[in-house]
């Protein structure tokens, strides 16, 4: 009988039990309006057009709000890229519109402005917005990816090559998100024991110990 009861209220508790998730908002329309998003009800992130069930691939390529206060920031390289939207190669951070990254593809993506078709009238830039496809229009001399559009050749070739990487670091993900991490930010997963440059991985070698040849006692003078 007890076993019955305990059963029984095992069975109760299953039918009865509230997911963890049902009290979370979803925050999946935000994606409309902010480049990073994550939605913790629909266990998702959502960055320029891209999906991935990694959290942490999903905060790294969100970045987080820069220090406001120059006081809070000691390094000079880092108060002038903020001032500038640029990168500090000693600290290996990059700055713009207010936030800070660790992952330079990121960087790139969101120095673009975002495309919001209502106020585009070039009819092939509008095209490649409602397509979703990434593509250059010489009328406008602007590029658009990841639906931002960037106003030069050259930012347009970046922005390629970053969503390229970002691409891959979403498939990485699916097998191991602390590869996937390091590849944004040139880092390195203690798991796989690989770093990353520029996305490209490279295992870790050991540091092989030098071994010094055992010395030999010097023979000692005969005594006359």
């Amino acid at each position: 009988m007890k076993r019955l009861a305990f059963v029984a209220a095992l069975a109760a508790g299953f039918l009865f039990a509230v997911p963890a998730s049902a009290d979370e908002k979803c925050t999946c329309s935000e994606a409309k309006t902010k480049n990073v998003v994550w939605c913790p009800k629909c266990k998702h992130g959502m960055f320029f057009g891209l999906e991935t069930k990694s959290q942490k691939l999903t905060e790294t390529l969100a970045g987080q709000p820069a220090p406001k206060s120059k006081t809070d920031i000691k390094c000079k390289e880092c108060l002038k890229a903020i001032e500038n939207d640029g990168t500090c190669s000693h600290c290996h951070l990059a700055y713009t519109g207010g936030n800070m990254y660790k992952s330079i593809p990121a960087f790139t993506l969101a120095k673009g402005t975002r495309a919001d078709p209502g106020s585009i009238k070039c009819a092939d830039c509008k095209k490649a917005i409602e397509s979703k496809k990434d593509a250059f229009c010489k009328t406008c001399n602007a590029g658009i990816v990841g639906g931002r559009i960037f106003k030069t050749h050259e930012s347009f070739g970046k922005a390629e090559e970053s969503m390229t990487l970002i691409k891959l670091a979403v498939a990485t993900a699916e097998k191991c998100e602390s590869c996937a991490v390091a590849m944004m930010t040139d880092g390195e997963c203690s798991k796989c024991k690989v770093t990353f440059k520029d996305g490209k991985m490279k295992k870790i070698e050991k540091a092989e110990k030098s071994i010094q040849p055992e010395k030999k006692p010097e023979p000692k003078a005969p005594n006359h």
